[in-house]
């Protein structure tokens, strides 16, 4: 009997210590699945990393990055009138050559460039003792749709005395960033400004994860020994919107050939060159110059 009881015990004791063991190892085990490294330890392997591919980080990092869907849309085509009467506000007299894509009046013209994007030049100024920038957007085809770009919201330009403006369409509260106004003005005057819009703008499909703002950075100072011509440098900013036929693209399948569609992605901007990183697979494109 003493020996049963014995035997009893130490069973139960050596199922307490297996008891304990257990517990230990499972508590180890749930401490790193809930380890999460640091936002500020994240943010220094981020700018190690940089630093090694000659890039500094001088901009705030965004810490947030939405569910994003693609974009589908058409550059606009308004016509060359519509265009006159928002440049040229009360204008009566206006000639139209369809063939070259241009329309005059007495106080400047209107040159369509590209698909969805015109220069207009003024000879005599319309808008004139300019108080604040934003007045430019009068002058714009649907100015309302812009804002002030927050990158560079003025730039010096080729002729004394007279500042670049640059604004940029929105849709929702996410820019567009092909999508630009780029105004030259001197002497509280508007002397002229190139323009490209968007319209018909539409979610396709669900919104997707998107990577975070850290995930780009690293993704761009990985690809900076693959990308011919590019500089490091300091960035200035680092934000988040639509581009155009980025890197990684792949639109969903359509019967439209013509369907232009705009991928989420961060920009991120140096002195001498702009980035686009596709943000859902971190491809980073051909920059700007």
């Amino acid at each position: 009997m003493k020996w049963e009881s014995a035997k009893t015990w130490l069973i139960m004791a050596f199922l307490f210590l297996d008891c304990i063991l257990g517990w230990q190892v499972y508590s180890q085990r749930q401490a790193q699945v809930a380890y999460v490294e640091s936002y500020s330890d994240l943010l220094a392997n981020t700018k190690t990393l940089l630093s090694e591919h000659g890039l500094s980080l001088e901009a705030p990092v965004p810490q947030t990055h939405d569910k994003m869907a693609v974009l589908k849309g058409t550059f606009a085509e308004p016509s060359l009138l519509k265009l006159a009467g928002a440049a040229f506000p009360g204008i009566q007299q206006v000639h139209v050559d369809a063939t070259a894509a241009e329309a005059r009046v007495p106080q400047g013209t209107i040159q369509v460039t590209d698909m969805g994007t015109w220069q207009v030049i003024y000879t005599t100024p319309v808008i004139t003792n300019l108080k604040h920038s934003s007045d430019v957007l009068k002058a714009v085809w649907q100015g309302s749709q812009y804002v002030a770009d927050n990158v560079s919201y003025t730039q010096s330009s080729d002729k004394p005395g007279v500042k670049q403006y640059n604004f940029i369409e929105k849709y929702q509260s996410y820019p567009i960033f092909d999508a630009t106004v780029a105004a030259q003005v001197g002497q509280a005057k508007l002397w002229s400004f190139q323009q490209t819009a968007v319209v018909n703008l539409q979610t396709v499909g669900d919104a997707k994860p998107t990577i975070s703002a850290l995930d780009a950075l690293d993704s761009l100072a990985n690809s900076m020994d693959q990308m011919m011509g590019s500089h490091g440098g300091s960035i200035t900013s680092v934000e988040m919107g639509y581009a155009h036929k980025v890197a990684g693209d792949s639109p969903p399948n359509t019967s439209a050939s013509s369907a232009n569609y705009w991928f989420p992605v961060w920009r991120i901007v140096t002195p001498n060159t702009i980035y686009f990183v596709n943000a859902y697979t971190g491809e980073v494109n051909v920059p700007l110059q």
